[in-house]
């Protein structure tokens, strides 16, 4: 890890010693995500709203000003990144009216800037990137790029039904996730990807935001008509956990009773979810960190 500037930690010092008043800008907000700092100590919720829209704001406005890859856009990838650590920073804080307040105006900026289009838009172009032969097939900017916009499409979606609603409408991001999907099946079941490491974790990405949009029955048969069943049914075979849980659990929430036998057929299937909830049970367990008993029954 490199070690921070004398400036910086300065300037940290300098943001403690005013527990929370001095309004952060967004490099000083990044420096602090940085360190082991309690957030609510050092950042309000109004500086979080503040940073949030500004970031929003940034990002509408390079996107109309290039909407043909404006994932290679600098300021475009910096709001991003930004918008995605104040997104996963709302964790932090303890449940208030004033947490519920400033979640209701994050909300409503989302809509007035249309990031959510904008976020599934731009994650389209990249999925569209193609190369057979390679996971991701993109290079490393592009890797960053479409983690951090299919990790905000899941922080903003989960348990929100509105949201995995209009997600399930964007038919052309469907049609490009599952097509990656497809395309990667060879490779990653090969391992030959020299960037399997890098960009590996985008198909657990894409398989979760799957998983959280099923979960609401008015969603599912759109899922289905993107060809959903056959592209994730090969991952059931995979000796990744995570992505085993995901696609088991995607095809539970969209398969009908005469699909649902056929993964039945799957002996290796049932012992493996057998084992999973085992493994969750046993929480001395230090290893196990997939999902826990409560996930696993959903």
């Amino acid at each position: 890890m490199e070690k921070p500037s004398k400036k910086d930690v300065e300037l940290v010092c300098e943001i403690m010693k005013h527990k929370g008043r001095m309004v952060l800008d967004s490099e000083q907000f990044m420096l602090i995500k940085t360190t082991l700092i309690p957030l609510p100590d050092v950042v309000s919720l109004s500086n979080l709203l503040e940073l949030a829209k500004n970031s929003m704001k940034r990002i509408q406005a390079a996107y109309n000003e290039n909407m043909n890859k404006v994932y290679l856009n600098l300021e475009f990838l910096k709001s991003t990144e930004l918008l995605q650590e104040v997104c996963s920073s709302l964790s932090c804080y303890d449940f208030s009216p004033e947490r519920s307040e400033m979640i209701k105006e994050f909300e409503q900026y989302e809509k007035d800037f249309k990031i959510i289009e904008i976020f599934s838009e731009v994650s389209t172009d990249l999925l569209k990137i193609r190369d057979d032969t390679e996971i991701p097939g993109m290079q490393g900017e592009n890797i960053k790029s479409l983690k951090t916009l299919l990790s905000y499409l899941i922080n903003t979606a989960e348990d929100d039904r509105d949201l995995c609603s209009k997600i399930s409408h964007l038919a052309e991001f469907l049609k490009a996730a599952t097509e990656k999907l497809v395309q990667w099946v060879e490779p990653y079941f090969s391992k030959r990807s020299d960037q399997m490491t890098e960009g590996e974790d985008i198909l657990e990405l894409l398989c979760r935001l799957l998983y959280i949009v099923t979960m609401f029955e008015e969603n599912i048969q759109r899922i289905r008509d993107v060809k959903c069943i056959e592209t994730l049914t090969p991952y059931l075979n995979s000796a990744d956990n995570g992505i085993r849980l995901l696609s088991l659990a995607v095809l539970s929430n969209i398969a009908n009773e005469s699909e649902i036998q056929t993964l039945k057929i799957n002996d290796s299937i049932i012992r493996y979810l057998v084992w999973a909830v085992s493994m969750a049970l046993k929480t001395e367990c230090e290893v196990w960190d997939i999902w826990s008993v409560t996930e696993l029954a959903k």
